[in-house]
C-alpha cells in the first residue's frame, strides 16, 4: 500500500524520536484535533504535539470509508464544528458503516481519541495490527480514494458558493450605499 501525504507548508521537523510542539493555529477545521480546536476557540494556549497528525489521519480514513467527515456543523458554523470536535464523539451510521470490518472501526476510534495522551503516536499507529494486515493484504494495490475525492470536490463547491454569496452581499451593500448617496444628492441633502 502506498500513501501520499501532501501540503507540508506548515510542517516542522523535529529530532528523531522527539515531537515538535506548537501553539500556532493552522490547518483545515474538519481535520483539527480536539487540542487544536480548543486553541482555536481561544479556550487554551497549551501547546499541541505531533499526535494532532494522527487524529487527522483518522479523520481522513473515516472520510475515505464513508464519504463524509466524522464531525460537522448543521449550520455550517465553524464554532459549532469546533465544539463537536472537542466533544470527540464518533458515530458510525448506517448504511455506510454496516459492512465495515470491526477492526477497521476500532482503528479509526483509536486514531480519533479525544485525549492526545491516549492517542497513539504515528509510529505506534503504523505498527498497529490493522495497518500491518491491510498492508499485507493490499501489497502493490492502488488505494481507492474515490470517496475522499468526492468529499474534497463537495467542499470546494461549497466554498465556491460561499464566496459567490459573499460577493453578492458585498455588491448589494455597495449598491445600497451608492443609491443612498445618489438619493441624497438628488434631493439636495448634504452628505
Amino acid at each position: 500500500m502506498h500513501i501520499k501525504i501532501a501540503d507540508f507548508g506548515l510542517s516542522a521537523l523535529g529530532a528523531q524520536g522527539e515531537g515538535v510542539s506548537s501553539t500556532k493555529l493552522c490547518g483545515t477545521p474538519d481535520y483539527l484535533a480536539p487540542e487544536m480546536a480548543t486553541l482555536a476557540r481561544h479556550m487554551s494556549n497549551k501547546a499541541y504535539g505531533p499526535k494532532v497528525d494522527v487524529w487527522a489521519i483518522g479523520v481522513i480514513l473515516y472520510i475515505m470509508i464513508c464519504g463524509y467527515p466524522p464531525f460537522y456543523s448543521e449550520s455550517d458554523d465553524e464554532q459549532d464544528l469546533l465544539n463537536e470536535i472537542v466533544k470527540g464523539r464518533l458515530d458510525f451510521p448506517s448504511p455506510e458503516w454496516d459492512n465495515v470490518n470491526p477492526q477497521t472501526i476500532s482503528f479509526v476510534k483509536l486514531l480519533c481519541r479525544a485525549d492526545p495522551e491516549s492517542r497513539p503516536s504515528a509510529k505506534e499507529a503504523l505498527a498497529h495490527e490493522w495497518v500491518q494486515q491491510e498492508a499485507a493484504l493490499h501489497k502493490g494495490d492502488a488505494l481507492d480514494n474515490t470517496r475522499l475525492r468526492q468529499y474534497v470536490a463537495r467542499r470546494r463547491t461549497q466554498k465556491a458558493f460561499q464566496a459567490v454569496r459573499m460577493i453578492v452581499k458585498m455588491e448589494m451593500a455597495v449598491s445600497k450605499k451608492s443609491m443612498g448617496s445618489s438619493l441624497r444628492l438628488e434631493t439636495g441633502a448634504v452628505a
